[in-house]
């Protein structure tokens, strides 16, 4: 199961609070109307993952196009004319 997938069930998950889901963690006065707290936590720490990853994946794709020189914001100023410092 990827991540995405892992994310969207656990959101499906979540509103099961009292359920047969629920495994009673003590943590219920934190659950309210949102879905269960210990469930909410682990998808907001994966999509913080998920997110800092993607970020890698386009910084690497960054790094690798100015390698080549094939730098976006040089192909800009040239077309613009001029040179920004």
């Amino acid at each position: 199961m990827n991540r995405a997938c892992l994310i969207h069930e656990l959101n499906h998950l979540k509103v099961q609070t009292g359920s047969l889901a629920c495994m009673g963690c003590q943590h219920e006065d934190n659950c309210g109307i949102k879905g269960c707290a210990l469930i909410r936590a682990a998808i907001e720490q994966l999509e913080v993952i998920q997110g800092f990853e993607e970020w890698l994946q386009e910084q690497a794709t960054s790094d690798k196009n100015q390698a080549m020189g094939d730098d976006p914001d040089e192909s800009t100023q040239k077309t613009a004319g001029e040179r920004l410092p």
